[in-house]
């Protein structure tokens, strides 16, 4: 029964005798002004007791859904859920929020979704006991599992077999771990969805399946991140170590080779070596079935490392070279040139240490390259990518070999004026004297460091608000703004209005890896001729670098990568480091005076790379003269 107060609006109830709501359309939107213009009206249109039925649910779903309550109320102008829907099944919608709280928004999102909203209006109930079984297997992280019903592949295998999608689910959660939630986020990527449909009818092994799964760019990361945040607790990170399945930590080694601390790759290494108890790394990837591009993470991970061959503790045996060390090299033979690719090969050769195995493996590389090097260089007409792919051989003959004589002497000019672009030049980033600085945050995943961005930036005085809600630090060498849009997309349009006014900055992100590219796609730069120090946050986000570059070859970019996973104020540790810096000074050297602020802030300069030799290949590739 509803009390209300305004006369005009009162009707007396004969038998109760006590004044109850007529629901009108403006007092339903009043009251709950969340609630679609549509909606309400179809509501303010129906007998009375049901405006009071209907009203009375909405208020109860809004309860229910809490902070997301708002994006759950959208859902009722979408295509498959509708307003009709809702009138039809009310009771329905109250139970799915009922048992899914604040994962209501997630269950609608699959709801959506035209295949799952048929299903659900041939058998509600049966749809609803699958949600809520999919909401327990992910726990903490329903919200995840259920989004991952609304992707492109999942709802016909879901309106095939609930059940069998409710046990596939299981099986993730329990070999994810740590990494669950971006597991399930994983299934929105359109390979990893191929993957789970070959599964799910049978063609593929789970082992084989997961392995994928597992070595996913953010599940990795995740997965992973206790071996790197417990670095300075040694027992508490052998147990987690020794918490992993050998499928974990193989899956972690065949992730992008740029992640986590040397110490935590060794610790996987040393376990891996451990778990194959004497077979051969070779015979492991054809258990699982280890698709090539993860074969050369691997290896290269393993080159980073000196891991490969030639030692004790070596992975790699004679079998696994002979069978292994061909894929690495394959990519070189294609026509289209792949930036990433040559991007972690430059890297990988420059971190290679010299043994008597090691520069046999340097010899063999040298012999592949020129092979393929004198191939298109006889070639009568050649194509841009190929033109590319030769600029590239031609970096990596000299850095294996700076005295050949393959590569013209004006080309090695070249890259040796590369050499420049490792030193940081305050004047290239600041604008009237000061350092031009802007740190962008992701609301949804660092609103804590917001607050301690501002802290750490108060010795600069109390900031000014910009028009766009901003927040303006200025000192005597340097002007920093911290912005944190409503969303990606106004972080998006902030960037590249700082940007025009103004192309020469330091651009810092401050959120999840997997959040980099909302706020910061990989054209965000317009491929201007700007001058940018790009500071984009932790581990998953260096490998977006190559991305980067080739989206923008004409913008003058360096990199502060951070290949341990992202934690406390390392990013405002090395901004400090550049605006305490008055004159030209390489980047290694003034990383190296601040390092024990960056290290007390959880940073470590092994793994802070600047101006990489893989930046260096690329900065060469696109802008080679002759």
């Amino acid at each position: 029964m509803f009390i209300f107060h305004f006369k005009p609006l009162a009707v007396e109830d004969k038998k109760k005798k006590v004044p109850y709501k007529v629901w009108t359309f403006e007092l339903i939107k009043k009251e709950m002004p969340e609630c679609p213009d549509k909606l309400a009206k179809k509501i303010s249109t129906l007998p009375e007791t049901e405006r009071n039925s209907k009203v009375s649910a909405l208020k109860e779903i809004k309860g229910y859904a809490g902070r997301k309550s708002d994006a759950v109320f959208a859902y009722f102008e979408t295509d498959y859920i509708g307003i009709n829907l809702f009138v039809r099944f009310t009771d329905k919608f109250v139970q799915i929020a009922k048992n899914l709280r604040e994962a209501t928004y997630e269950a609608f999102f699959a709801l959506g979704n035209e295949k799952i909203s048929r299903f659900f209006i041939k058998d509600p109930d049966k749809l609803i006991a699958s949600f809520v079984g999919i909401a327990k297997i992910g726990g903490a992280r329903a919200e995840a599992a259920l989004s991952a019903l609304g992707t492109d592949k999942i709802p016909e295998l879901f309106v095939k077999d609930p059940l069998r999608v409710v046990q596939s689910f299981s099986a993730i959660a329990r070999t994810a771990g740590n990494g669950t939630s971006a597991a399930f986020e994983a299934l929105g990527n359109s390979k990893i969805a191929d993957l789970f449909v070959l599964y799910f009818d049978g063609k593929l092994k789970f082992d084989q399946f997961v392995i994928n799964v597992l070595s996913y760019k953010n599940v990795s990361i995740e997965l992973g991140r206790p071996l790197d945040d417990l670095h300075g607790q040694q027992e508490k990170r052998e147990r987690y170590m020794d918490s992993l399945s050998t499928a974990q930590v193989l899956g972690l080694l065949l992730s992008d080779p740029q992640y986590f601390h040397t110490s935590t790759n060794h610790m996987l290494f040393d376990r891996l070596k451990k778990d194959l108890k004497g077979r051969s790394v070779s015979e492991l990837f054809q258990d699982h079935s280890v698709n090539t591009d993860l074969v050369r993470n691997f290896l290269f991970r393993a080159i980073n490392y000196d891991r490969i061959y030639g030692r004790e503790n070596s992975l790699l045996n004679e079998v696994d070279m002979t069978n292994l060390i061909g894929n690495m090299i394959k990519p070189l033979a294609n026509s289209t040139f792949d930036p990433t690719y040559y991007f972690l090969l430059a890297n990988a050769l420059d971190k290679m240490k010299a043994p008597d195995k090691m520069q046999k493996i340097l010899t063999e590389f040298f012999g592949i390259l020129t092979e393929r090097y004198k191939y298109l260089s006889k070639k009568i007409t050649i194509s841009e990518e190929e033109r590319k792919i030769v600029a590239a051989i031609e970096f990596l003959l000299v850095k294996i070999e700076s005295s050949t004589t393959l590569v013209l002497e004006n080309n090695k000019k070249q890259m040796s004026e590369l050499d420049a672009k490792a030193i940081f030049e305050p004047g290239r980033y600041s604008t009237a004297g000061k350092l031009s600085i802007i740190q962008i945050f992701d609301k949804n995943d660092t609103e804590n460091h917001w607050k301690l961005s501002q802290q750490w930036f108060r010795k600069y005085g109390k900031p000014k608000r910009g028009v766009d809600g901003e927040l303006i630090y200025e000192g005597k060498t340097a002007r920093i703004i911290l912005f944190m849009g409503e969303s990606p997309g106004d972080n998006q349009k902030f960037v590249k209005a700082k940007l025009g006014e103004n192309p020469n900055r330091t651009v810092t992100f401050r959120g999840h890896s997997f959040s980099l590219e909302k706020s910061f796609p990989y054209d965000i730069f317009g491929n201007g001729n700007g001058q940018i120090i790009f500071i984009p946050g932790s581990c998953g986000s260096s490998g977006s670098t190559a991305q980067y570059i080739a989206n923008n070859p004409n913008t003058d970019l360096r990199f502060f990568s951070n290949t341990s996973t992202g934690r406390g104020q390392v990013t405002n540790a090395i901004l400090d480091a550049l605006i305490g810096t008055k004159t030209a000074a390489k980047f290694s050297d003034l990383l190296k005076k601040a390092e024990p602020q960056i290290a007390q802030n959880g940073g470590d300069l092994n793994t802070i790379n600047v101006w990489s030799a893989g930046e260096a290949l690329l900065a060469y590739v696109y802008r080679r003269e002759g």
